[in-house]
């Protein structure tokens, strides 16, 4: 009974979160409603300061490379931090050289009782053997087509398992009991 409960508690965090960010021209925006780049979360029965900690002990325990400059804070209030990709894929945007890159997000994260607000911000990528950078401009073309596909699914699919996984460990409400 309980492996079911917990099985319908993921299946129904999956689902709710139906607003995944693509990235744009114009940074991320909304799937569905490209005039917003923020969602908004819903964690009923938690206050701002359970949803703060959760979060930063999140972040804290699932990206160690944060840098105290690239970190900031009001208590309970917001987190601003950048957050680099753990995992790396190969996109070809350099003719010469390597081309294993990780991706580095801004995300603004706001909170209020019961919610979350989150807006991440592209910044770049970073190639992970030579430490050069490819902002948003090198993924269009001057007409605005895009050009590196594979880029965009590769943050795209950052950026919304950071979100998910944000959601589904605050539901989840794991703690460091033993």
């Amino acid at each position: 009974m309980k492996k079911a409960f917990v099985f319908f508690t993921i299946l129904s965090a999956t689902l709710a979160f139906s607003q995944e960010f693509i990235l744009t021209e114009d940074n991320y925006k909304l799937k569905d409603d490209n005039s917003k780049n923020y969602t908004v979360l819903d964690f009923p029965g938690k206050n701002k300061e359970e949803l703060f900690i959760l979060t930063k002990k999140y972040i804290s325990s699932n990206y160690r490379g944060v840098e105290n400059e690239k970190y900031k804070e009001v208590v309970n209030e917001q987190i601003i931090s950048d957050i680099t990709s753990l995992t790396s894929r190969t996109i070809f945007i350099s003719k010469k050289g390597p081309n294993i890159w990780r991706v580095v997000n801004s995300y603004e994260i706001n909170f209020k009782d019961f919610k979350i607000m989150i807006r991440p911000t592209f910044l770049h990528l970073v190639n992970t053997d030579n430490n050069t950078k490819t902002t948003i401009g090198a993924f269009y073309d001057s007409r605005g087509i895009l050009r590196l596909q594979n880029a965009t699914y590769f943050v795209d699919a950052f950026t919304n398992t950071f979100v998910r996984n944000l959601k589904k460990e605050i539901l989840d409400g794991k703690t460091n009991d033993w």
